[in-house]
């Protein structure tokens, strides 16, 4: 069953809306909900700072984060709706409301002014709709604000290019997750704005090989906790050997587990060290219990560590991202896929349709048939997770949290707005969609819900 709200026959300007929902059609009635959200907008103050704070932080309630959290909130919600309302204002017959882009340009040079680039991945990809309202936006600002606009977005790009992907502590693996997803959609959105046309194509070749790894069903590169047969051992030197280099996945402080060995070695093992005999071909253990007699035979199991494993397991679906299997949530399903779907909009036409075709199934899935209560977080192997419970953060560890499905209203209007560009008959399931609709109480997804509503023609 498909929803259909008709045609928008009669589009009312801003100044023609009623006071009163009084014969108001639902294209109207949303235009009237903007009007009533920029017009709240529009009395506070701006909220940019010089050095946004939110990545790899466990802890939210110091001060430093929730400056970042108010500037995260202008930047999502506040800025990419007021642009809405100006731009309708300015048509239907309608005159554009010169204070609402006083509004919107107050708040662009306001972070252009103070901000200074990090290249956080987590932090900054909340410069998605600075960069796209500024665009948008551009010939509203004379030279000089012109300049100073493209100098700060040309520091956001020196940062990016130079950002490195080195966990902070507590943070865990990185490596093929969601932290270079948000990083390629900001990065992809700068060469956008600078018209950097050989460095955004060259990226998106980038981003082509990342795909096969961020969602790593199949992919041999991914590395997770193996089985290998022991092919010697020896109690002197305390070691293990097994064919092949497996150097980088043997990191001092991991366990092993010996199976199966007819000379008494089974057992946990921490491990010591280990390295490559090039001229056998044989990776060599090194561990720190002692070994109850030479010999080789039986099995090693690795057990997963974060530096030396990408993933605890292998992929079992399609669509399965790998921060899903990592974190063991729903939560990290939808937040790594909500980039993917800017990425596919800024790369247009039908380049990463499977991707995000793929991603968005399995997350309505699971959220459609979720696990008997399956908590968030449960199985997951990143430390930065037990380090948000330490300090009371519930919402990312069991037993408190369950995965909420209104939170992912975002990607349900975002998915959606995009399959109609390519197939305009496209519905997402009734309830998917009637789960998003509850972004009344979401202020995080007015912006996506507009842009899905009015078909982008307000941005």
């Amino acid at each position: 069953m498909s929803i259909s709200f008709g045609t928008d026959t009669s589009p009312l300007a801003a100044s023609a809306l009623p006071s009163i929902n009084v014969g108001l059609g639902w294209y109207n009635n949303n235009r009237k909900r903007l009007k009533k959200f920029a017009t709240q907008y529009m009395a506070l103050d701006t909220a940019a700072v010089a050095t946004l704070k939110s990545q790899g932080e466990a802890d939210v309630s110091t001060s430093a984060v929730q400056s970042s959290r108010a500037g995260f909130n202008e930047l999502r919600v506040r800025l990419p709706v007021l642009n809405q309302y100006y731009t309708y204002t300015g048509m239907h017959g309608g005159t554009a409301d010169a204070s609402v882009l006083a509004k919107i340009k107050a708040i662009i040079l306001d972070w252009a002014t103070k901000n200074n680039p990090t290249g956080k991945p987590i932090d900054e990809t909340n410069f998605e709709n600075l960069l796209r309202v500024a665009k948008a936006r551009w010939a509203d600002f004379n030279m000089s604000e012109q300049s100073l606009i493209a100098a700060w977005v040309t520091k956001l790009k020196i940062a990016k290019e130079t950002w490195s992907f080195t966990p902070l502590l507590g943070e865990g693996q990185l490596q093929y997750g969601n932290h270079y997803t948000h990083h390629y959609k900001i990065l992809l959105q700068v060469y956008d704005f600078l018209g950097l046309t050989s460095h955004y194509n060259a990226l998106l070749a980038t981003i082509d090989s990342f795909a096969a790894v961020n969602f790593p069903f199949g992919n041999a590169a991914v590395t997770y906790p193996m089985t290998r047969a022991v092919v010697g051992a020896n109690k002197s030197e305390q070691r293990f050997d097994i064919n092949g280099n497996y150097l980088s996945r043997f990191v001092a402080g991991g366990t092993i587990i010996i199976t199966g060995n007819t000379q008494g070695n089974n057992g946990t093992f921490t491990i010591a060290s280990a390295s490559y005999l090039s001229g056998s071909d044989k990776t060599r253990i090194f561990v720190q219990q002692t070994l109850a007699n030479d010999g080789g035979g039986g099995t090693l199991q690795e057990v997963f560590h974060p530096n030396g494993h990408a993933i605890p397991r292998a992929a079992t679906d399609v669509g399965e991202s790998i921060d899903y299997i990592r974190r063991d949530a729903l939560h990290y399903q939808n937040y790594d896929l909500e980039p993917w779907l800017e990425i596919a909009l800024l790369a247009g036409g039908t380049r990463y349709q499977t991707i995000v075709d793929n991603a968005f199934n399995f997350l309505s899935t699971n959220v459609l048939n979720p696990p008997a209560k399956h908590y968030e977080f449960a199985a997951s192997t990143d430390p930065f997770d037990a380090e948000r419970w330490s300090v009371s953060n519930t919402a990312y560890l069991q037993p408190e949290a369950m995965y909420h499905p209104d939170k992912m209203a975002r990607c349900v209007f975002t998915y959606q707005y995009y399959k109609q560009g390519l197939v305009p008959s496209f519905m997402v399931d009734e309830r998917l969609f009637t789960l998003a609709v509850r972004s009344d109480i979401l202020p995080s997804a007015w912006y996506y819900y507009f842009r899905w509503a009015f078909g982008g023609i307000y941005g």
